[in-house]
């Protein structure tokens, strides 16, 4: 079975006059790399296979910016993660590992023995 899957980019358009002046201004979806076919109807001043030129030039730069902005979310969440992980405490072992190696002594232990007594006899 193939998994078919669709890359959509959304993709803010607005177009300018010779002295700057904005005349149109739309949200273009690009499926695969292509503007969607019921969309292409719609387009006033500008072809869509134009269109399509555009995109496919500014593609590098534009997955370029998702990937920096995905990976600064994953960095975040992996942030986060470690905090959690930190102010949860070791879940793994009872014994937290800086402790591993040293000897663990029981409460008795711990205390120094009492001195034995002096029998006096009479």
């Amino acid at each position: 079975m193939k998994i078919l899957t669709h890359n959509i980019i959304t993709v803010k358009v607005t177009e300018y006059d010779e002295k700057f002046h904005e005349l149109f201004t739309a949200s273009e979806h690009f499926e695969d790399g292509k503007i969607k076919r019921p969309k292409k109807n719609k387009l006033i001043n500008i072809s869509p296979d134009e269109l399509n030129n555009k995109f496919a030039a500014a593609k590098a730069s534009i997955c370029q910016q998702i990937r920096a902005e995905l990976t600064n979310k994953l960095n975040d969440i992996s942030d986060k993660l470690k905090a959690l992980q930190a102010y949860s405490g070791s879940t793994s072992t009872v014994i937290p590992a800086q402790f591993i190696n040293e000897p663990t002594l029981t409460p008795t232990e711990q205390t120094p023995p009492e001195p034995p007594k002096k029998k006096f006899e009479f």
